[in-house]
């Protein structure tokens, strides 16, 4: 029996727009991010939705309450689904930090990155997401769900799911904001039938930012 699960990560924030690391702080949805996920209901009003689960971070769970749209469902937070922890570097601009080694290794190395700044590893975020992301899809066998997170947290879910290694995190795709992933879970394999996919953008060119 198929599950289908429908990976999302929030719309456009205001931290994003300034250049502003987030992690485990929050910043709330700009009205291009709420266009987004609008956008991404349009594509999804019609798709069966059995569940929504929502990392508890609000420019999530509000993406989630957009994109929810008339579905009959609960949006049902998770704590595992959280963005990477990234300590003393929440609230500050990539700028600020961008020469610093270990934030250099951040984004290059990823296998080899030290939470020197008291965040979390990329390993502990995997310890993490990956088995509550893969419990989630056992638990609705047959079901359509919808899993709001974050950039990062999805990019490892995905990676996971690719059976990538830890040090081709960051091969493309890019997952932009309120882009769409979809995986089919059938007999504990998975097959991804989008994978950061961003088409509804276009379907409305008469909003503005």
């Amino acid at each position: 029996m198929k599950t289908v699960g429908y990976f999302v990560r929030h719309g456009e924030t205001e931290w994003n727009v300034e250049g502003k690391l987030q992690g485990h702080q929050d910043s709330p949805l700009t009205a291009h991010g709420r266009y987004q996920a609008a956008c991404l209901q349009r594509v999804m009003k019609d798709v069966p939705l059995n569940a929504i689960y929502s990392s508890p971070s609000r420019r999530a769970e509000h993406t989630a309450e957009v994109i929810r749209g008339n579905h009959p469902v609960p949006i049902k937070l998770c704590e595992e689904l959280r963005e990477i922890h990234m300590g003393s570097w929440e609230g500050r601009r990539h700028e600020e930090l961008h020469k610093e080694a270990a934030f250099q290794c951040f984004w290059s190395q990823p296998h080899l990155f030290k939470a020197v700044h008291g965040g979390e590893t990329f390993d502990e975020l995997k310890e993490r997401v990956i088995p509550a992301a893969e419990s989630l899809l056992r638990q609705h066998k047959g079901d359509h769900i919808l899993i709001v997170t974050h950039s990062i947290t999805l990019k490892m879910i995905m990676n996971s799911f690719l059976n990538r290694p830890l040090d081709e995190l960051w091969n493309p795709p890019v997952l932009q904001p309120a882009s769409l992933s979809k995986v089919v879970w059938e007999d504990d394999k998975v097959h991804i039938e989008l994978l950061g996919d961003i088409a509804h953008y276009s379907l409305d060119r008469k909003s503005s930012r």
